[in-house]
């Protein structure tokens, strides 16, 4: 007897970069498909042109400063809202939020119109993947209550709704290897940077000493700070050729490729030697209030052992992450990574040969990928979730 496929509308609210968000659901996805199910990445906005309509095929459409996969879209307008209400239950038996609720802003409005997909009985499941709760703290409130199940992509993310009660279950995201690496590790020494350009991921730092690590340098993805940077003396001096805005190419020996498919990524991580993120190295440790709980805010959280999908990739394909010590309260395998204080201890540690030995290890190279695909195993964490939705 052929099984009736579980269909899971993954509601995406508009954001100003989807980078890690894209990765996350196209990880869900596949697992997803692979197990027979339905897994549509449904675009929701509050702008009355959303109306309610599934793609013939996937679309790939512009998320903020990247670029994510959907399958249709269905807005939350008040003109739009019952429709897309009527068409989620007679189309899907569960939503997932990959991210709770939008952000109150200009351009999104400051009225929750997103709270009837909320309080609709349907079975959902949500994600906390920033340490940004404070600038959408008093709508996630009110959507918090009406989910199954709210996970956390590591144990710092969810430092601020536990201290406001609300349970969360920290859970890694899942990683679904998308393309088998064709290339292999690079004969000369490669560092790259896969991680958006944010403040919070240290990027400035890493640009400022950038000129003085030794061997080849590309650098991958895009954000706001790229946009702030890329006419500076800082730029022009750490990058060479901007292969994503040619007009910006400096004098520095960097290469600059901007965002890629995910399916081009794995080749990437498989040449490099190293991968660089340092995600909290601009934060402040966490503070403690009167009572002994931590001060619940991104400086902190982003200090408290957080990491991103660029760390798993790494991992799995054969790069050795350098990530900032603060990753070191996170779960992440101690001994297949290497950590900085700082960003100025960067090129003595590429430029070394323990650390370069220690990055094409074929112990740590096989231990790394067995703890990923262990730990974040898709079909398990996506079974985990069907399993909780469906109770």
């Amino acid at each position: 007897m052929k099984r009736t496929p579980f269909r899971i509308a993954a509601i995406y609210w508009h954001t100003t970069s989807v980078g890690g968000i894209n990765t996350e659901l196209q990880y869900y996805r596949h697992a997803a498909l692979q197990e027979g199910d339905v897994f549509d990445v449904i675009r929701s906005t509050n702008g009355p042109e959303c109306k309610v309509e599934l793609y013939p095929k996937t679309r790939r459409m512009k998320g903020g400063d990247t670029f994510i996969d959907i399958q249709g879209q269905a807005g939350h307008h008040p003109s739009r809202v019952e429709a897309t209400l009527k068409f989620l239950r007679e189309n899907y038996d569960a939503l997932f939020f990959v991210s709770l609720v939008p952000h109150p802003n200009k351009n999104y409005g400051f009225e929750p119109n997103f709270l009837p997909i909320f309080t609709q009985k349907m079975p959902k499941a949500a994600s906390i993947s920033d340490g940004y709760w404070h600038t959408y703290a008093e709508w996630g409130r009110l959507a918090a209550p009406h989910v199954k199940v709210l996970y956390t992509g590591c144990n710092a993310y969810g430092i601020p709704l536990r201290n406001e009660g609300f349970p969360c279950q920290t859970r890694p995201r899942p990683f679904y290897p998308l393309s088998v690496p064709t290339a292999s590790r690079s004969k000369t020494l490669l560092t790259i940077w896969p991680s958006q350009w944010k403040q919070i991921k240290g990027c400035l730092d890493f640009l400022k000493v950038l000129p003085q690590i030794p061997g080849q340098v590309e650098l991958y993805s895009v954000g706001i700070e790229y946009f702030k940077q890329r006419e500076t003396e800082l730029w022009k001096r750490a990058v060479g050729p901007d292969h994503f805005h040619p007009e910006f190419s400096g004098r520095g020996k960097a290469e600059f490729f901007g965002w890629q498919d995910l399916m081009k990524m794995p080749d990437t991580y498989a040449r490099a030697w190293f991968s660089v993120n340092l995600q909290g190295i601009t934060a402040k440790p966490a503070k403690q209030s009167l009572f002994g709980n931590s001060v619940s805010d991104h400086r902190s959280i982003y200090a408290s052992g957080s990491y991103n999908n660029t760390e798993s990739e790494a991992l799995y394909y054969g790069a050795c992450p350098i990530l900032h010590e603060q990753v070191l309260k996170s779960d992440l395998p101690k001994d297949c990574l290497l950590t900085v204080k700082s960003a100025e201890e960067l090129p003595a540690l590429i430029g070394s040969k323990t650390a370069q030995k220690f990055a094409c290890d074929r112990e740590r190279v096989s231990k790394a990928r067995a703890w990923v695909e262990k730990y974040q195993d898709p079909i398990r964490l996506y079974r985990e979730m069907k399993e909780t939705l469906l109770k």
